[in-house]
């Protein structure tokens, strides 16, 4: 027993009443198998004024007192404030232990968030369990205090302690029970709203960041005197690699603008995030100004030749030829020998307008039936561009530097001081600059654009802006012919060509600019639930009062009983005369209870596992929301109130345990004092029951009370379980075959000739090429299906196919590739040759001719006598070639040789000349690889499943191999071996070796011979990644006329799904398994049923004076039997 209740009984044995038989007597029911009524008469002892008004100073509990319980207002005012300073450092900093991703949280972080919040919550229930046992227990006293009392319903036959948590605010709020109502509604609030909540209120998002920077770097446009040189077809090439090639437009532009660049101290975030930069900057742009030409055709003019006016002074011509079909042109004001039409003419004479204009035509020729002279169908039109600057607040992103901007100035015109328009516009209708300088090969002619444009079925030539337009469009060309189509084409071009321009014309600003920027950036991080019945015993003495007094001249406590006269004539039954008594049976005690109990365990348990494993099957459960709230309460909230409904349900088992496990005792027989009627379990909350029962060696109850301490730490477990985390998901489709996997005959046989058919400004098909030094230089992507090691066979998709479009898919691919199998020839002294050698070709050549010597030989002679470009002094010379550079079938061009010579005098022909060469052998590689890629077919990953082999799978394939290989190389082939005395690169392949190998010590006449063996791993490289560009270009030397079968590939795609904590999971398990085993042994072993009411009642038993004349206290005699006796009175109780 507690210790108040000691000291009650205490009190309450020195409570007297006068006992006199009466037939108003109240009747106690007899004891179990009593044959003879005991009757009890209860006087009615009037209460003096004087102890009426009598007040002294009573006990209460510890847990009542004045310090505990100021101890506990400033720990919950602790907490709130925790809580609400969290909050508020959350709400400041954009959320708490901020960082770049998940995965990156700290661990003692995932922790805090995790698991603190309930385990103080935990804890902080424990002492409101204590303070809430002992008010309750407490409640009965309290009542019996009052200066009116008490009715016994109101007072004695009270155990608020032993009903469902969650009833009792309810029950005592009906009672006016005032302590109890707040006390229960507390263990209310915690159990299912603080503890729940607390795990809840943590949560990781992404949060946005804002910080002050400063700007370290900013640029601005060169002076106009610098700017001139830089207009060249190096702005061209990257033009042609955004616009054909996809590759991402410079830093700071988009294809409508270009800001003027700022670099900001990005210190301040994380290196593995990316961030917003904000500043205020310039934004540079360019729109046409277009307008309709009016068309007609001069007297005496040929037929296909007509003029077309601006308007303003300005009248351009063109001729159309009679067979073509559609025509498109873009005509400058200014001309040169790489152009075919100008403006600048008598009939179109310079002014301030007319230097910047262009003419633009679309034309359709239709044959006339019977007539000699189609009909010609126009759309021309005139247009001028115009350049803007404009103040703006701009933010660009720090890893792709894309930006976007708010204006905070109207636009204003560029001037012509700023920026060069004329030698701009010069570049974009002739390919070219005006004053023509050495540069490195690709950047020395027009780029070439017309294989791209074959498929258009365009009339040649075609003018270079007419590509630039053309470029990512996939429209028809009939659609062209609409005056907004056309000009919205150009004006594009314009846009994003203007923008490649900008981005080469910058130097950094030093002095006299803002330094103020912002920085934005995005981190995770964790972001701010009786021997009677007590039915009976209640029926007899609810409308009698009972007070507790203190008798001043006895200086003892003591219960006053007023006797209320009945309303009615009606008279009571007499429980007495009952006999006999159904033993008490407390609901939560009842084996049917239990097997529910216990099935609700036994379900959680199957439910958490089957959960546990979908999340490993489907790696990661579905969110069953996106709304932040509602993700809350279903993975933190709902999971913490089951396990706090778990607690209260131990707990009450442990209370009713803790009072009938004396008496289980006593049942049993020769119980100790100390396991039975000595026994202080109630004077502890239950969860701390366990030492005193395993010192009385009552385990059940230790068992049920670890249980009841355990469900604290399921509260912890359960709250934790569910976590977020970015996991990737598998969902199959299919996919076809674009193609078979082997190659065309007669589309291998015909490749020289489909590739150099559209040839206009260069001889070389050069495609892969571009894509290739895009790639290099800048960074650009790949092609679909290509990497730099192989090209995979493309794969269609079957279906439409939605998702996200950053999925991936895997899927089984066969690649193609090769290895250029270079061998070194060291440096050597080129001889003088005294006889002309002579190369047999076409199908008279013999492979056996195909030697190394020969492949050297026929280098070395190149070198030493080609008299296209000769030096003086000190020089150098590249070679690149076949050995024979016709078409058709020549063996020997399988093989490409590489050479680089020095010599101290150019001029001589037989002077002295060293050289080191490669000699490459290409050998044709294919296997069988998991491919994954994204929807757009660029290549992510890949990795081999087969061994590699050097041919395909059918008879022609080696063959075929060898005849795309001596096509393939002579694109490479340079026509004239020119002596220099600088480092332009004047080919191909050497300006990929400056690019890759970031030195021009290889073309430097003032280095020496190079090593080869140091330029092999180059040129394997090189060889090699262009070769899977090369066939991406040219599918159709594929057969494409079979259906191929479609094959099963696994779409990958990212998703937040919710993932089971494994060490939550672990402790979930555990105690939920070890709530089901005792329960199951609780309930498995009988509970002995013996008392006719709750034991937990006031006054349930005490002191009694016996027959004998003892007094006598409880139970204490074994075998539990009550004599029989006739007649019997009870004279005194207390």
């Amino acid at each position: 027993m507690s210790s108040w209740e000691t000291t009650a009984l205490r009190l309450h044995g020195n409570v007297t009443a006068d006992s006199t038989p009466s037939s108003l007597d109240k009747s106690l029911p007899l004891l179990p198998k009593r044959n003879a009524k005991a009757r009890a008469t209860t006087g009615v002892k009037e209460v003096s004024p004087e102890a009426k008004g009598y007040k002294t100073k009573g006990w209460k509990p510890l847990s009542l007192s004045t310090p505990i319980l100021l101890a506990v207002i400033a720990l919950t005012i602790l907490l709130a404030v925790a809580v609400e300073t969290l909050a508020q450092r959350s709400a400041t900093q954009g959320g708490l232990a901020l960082s770049p991703t998940l995965e990156d949280i700290p661990g003692y972080a995932k922790f805090s968030y995790l698991y603190v919040p309930t385990i103080i919550a935990v804890l902080y229930s424990l002492i409101w369990s204590w303070i809430d046992l002992d008010v309750k227990r407490m409640q009965p006293w309290f009542e019996l205090s009052k200066d009116t009392g008490a009715t016994g319903e109101g007072s004695l036959f009270l155990d608020y302690q032993y009903e469902f948590v969650a009833l009792v605010p309810f029950k005592a709020a009906k009672s006016k029970h005032w302590p109890s109502f707040f006390a229960g509604t507390a263990m209310v609030v915690v159990f299912w709203a603080l503890t729940p909540l607390q795990s809840a209120v943590l949560g990781t998002d992404v949060v946005s960041q804002t910080k002050a920077a400063n700007i370290y770097t900013r640029s601005r446009l060169l002076p106009l005197s610098q700017q001139t040189p830089l207009f060249n077809p190096q702005i061209l090439n990257t033009a042609y690699a955004i616009g054909w090639l996809n590759q991402s437009l410079p830093r700071f532009t988009t294809s409508q603008y270009a800001l003027l660049p700022f670099y900001v101290n990005d210190t301040i975030t994380p290196s593995q995030i990316n961030s917003n930069w904000t500043a205020v900057t310039t934004r540079l742009s360019t729109e046409l100004d277009c307008w309709p030409a009016e068309v007609g055709q001069d007297e005496g003019a040929p037929n296909s030749t007509f003029y077309f006016l601006n308007g303003q002074g300005c009248k351009g011509s063109m001729n159309f030829g009679a067979t073509s079909k559609v025509s498109m042109q873009y005509i400058g004001f200014y001309g040169s020998p790489y152009s075919d039409y100008a403006l600048n003419s008598p009939k179109c004479p310079p002014t301030k307008n007319s230097t910047h204009q262009f003419l633009a035509a679309w034309v359709k020729t239709t044959p006339v039936e019977g007539g000699l002279q189609p009909s010609y169908n126009f759309t021309a039109f005139y247009c001028q561009p115009q350049y803007y600057k404009q103040r703006v607040l701009a933010t660009v992103l720090s890893s792709t530097f894309e930006p976007r901007f708010e204006a905070l100035s109207p636009r204003e015109i560029l001037p012509t001081s700023e920026f060069n328009s004329t030698a701009f516009e010069f570049l974009l209708a002739n390919g070219v600059e005006e004053n023509i300088v050495v540069r490195d090969f690709p950047f020395n002619r027009v780029v070439e654009q017309t294989p791209r444009l074959n498929i258009t079925n365009l009339t040649h030539p075609v003018s270079n802006m007419i590509g630039f337009a053309m470029a990512g469009h996939s429209i028809p060309l009939d659609d062209y012919s609409s005056f907004n189509t056309f000009t919205k084409a150009l004006n594009d071009a314009h846009q994003y060509v203007f923008s490649a321009a900008i981005s080469s014309l910058l130097m950094n600003e030093t002095e006299g600019f803002n330094r103020t920027a912002m920085v934005e950036f995005h981190l995770t991080g964790v972001v701010s639930m009786d021997s009677s019945n007590d039915k009976d015993l209640a029926e007899e003495f609810q409308y009698d009062r009972f007070r507790l007094l203190y008798d001043h001249q006895a200086k003892s406590a003591k219960i006053a009983v007023e006797d209320i006269p009945f309303t009615t004539n009606e008279s009571k039954e007499d429980t007495a005369s009952k006999g006999y008594y159904e033993p008490v049976k407390p609901l939560v005690l009842r084996k049917g209870i239990g097997l529910l109990f216990i099935a609700v365990l036994i379900g959680a348990i199957v439910v958490l596992s089957y959960f546990k494993q979908q999340e490993s099957i489907l790696n990661g459960l579905h969110r069953p929301s996106e709304n932040f709230e509602v993700l809350q309460l279903l993975e933190n909230y709902i999971p913490t109130v089951f396990a706090t409904l778990v607690e209260p349900l131990w707990v009450l088992l442990t209370r009713l345990l803790c009072v009938l496990q004396p008496f289980r005792d006593l049942w049993a027989g020769k119980a100790e004092p100390s396991h039975s009627i000595d026994a202080t379990y109630t004077s502890i909350p239950p969860q701390l029951v366990f030492w005193r029962a395993i010192k009385s060696k009552h385990f059940i109850l230790a068992l049920v009370c670890s249980m009841a301490f355990l469900a604290n730490l399921l509260a912890v477990g359960m709250g934790s379980l569910f976590n977020e985390a970015p996991a990737t998901v598998l969902y199959p489709t299919t996919m076809r075959p674009a193609y078979a996997a082997r190659f065309d005959n007669s589309s291998v046989y015909d490749l020289d000739l489909f590739l150099s058919q559209n040839l206009i400004s260069t001889t070389q098909y050069s495609d892969h090429l571009y894509i290739a030094s895009a790639n290099f230089s800048s960074g650009t992507a790949l092609p679909p299906w290509v990497t730099k090691d192989y090209y995979f066979q493309r794969h269609n998709f079957t279906s439409s196919n939605e998702g996200n479009p950053a999925d991936t898919f895997s899927l089984e691919a066969r690649g193609f590739g090769v290895n250029a199998n270079c061998s070194a020839v060291p440096r050597f002294q080129i001889p003088v040759f005294k006889t002309a050698e002579e190369f047999p070709g076409g199908e008279s050549l013999n492979k056996s001719f195909c030697r190394r010597q020969v492949f050297i030989n026929n280098a070395a002679r190149d070198i030493r006598e080609n008299m296209a470009n000769r030096t003086q002094g000190l020089s150098s010379a590249q070679f690149c070639h076949t050995l024979i550079s016709g078409s058709g079938y020549t063996p020997c061009d399988k093989t490409l040789t590489l050479g680089w010579a020095r010599t101290a005098n150019a001029e001589n022909i037989n002077g002295t000349m060293h050289a080191s060469m490669l000699i490459c052998y290409p050998v044709f590689e294919t296997a069988m690889f998991n491919v994954t890629i994204d929807r757009s077919g660029n290549v992510l990953s890949y990795n081999k499943t087969t061994k590699v082999e050097g041919e395909l799978n059918y008879d022609e394939s080696r063959d075929h191999t060898d005849r795309i290989f001596e096509t393939y190389n002579r694109q490479w082939n340079t026509f004239n071996t020119l002596w220099q005395n600088d480092t332009v690169a004047r080919d191909w392949f050497n300006y990929l070796i400056v690019v890759l190998n970031g030195s021009r010590s290889a073309i430097d006449p003032e280095q020496p011979v190079p090593n080869p063996e140091a330029l092999r791993p180059i040129a394997n490289e090189i060889y090699r990644r262009l070769y899977p560009i090369f066939l991406s270009l040219n599918e159709h030397l594929f057969v494409s006329n079979e259906k191929e079968t479609p094959i099963t590939v696994f779409r990958a795609t990212k998703e937040i799904r919710i993932f089971m904590e494994n060490a939550s999971f672990i402790i979930t398990m555990t105690v939920l398994a070890l709530n089901t085993v005792v329960a199951m042994i609780f309930y498995s072993r009988s509970v002995a049923f013996v008392l006719p009411r709750q034991a937990s009642r006031t006054l349930s038993f005490g002191r009694y004076v016996g027959l004998d004349g003892s007094v006598h206290l409880g139970i204490e005699s074994d075998p539990h039997v009550v004599h029989s006796m006739q007649n019997a009175t009870i004279r005194r109780f207390s």
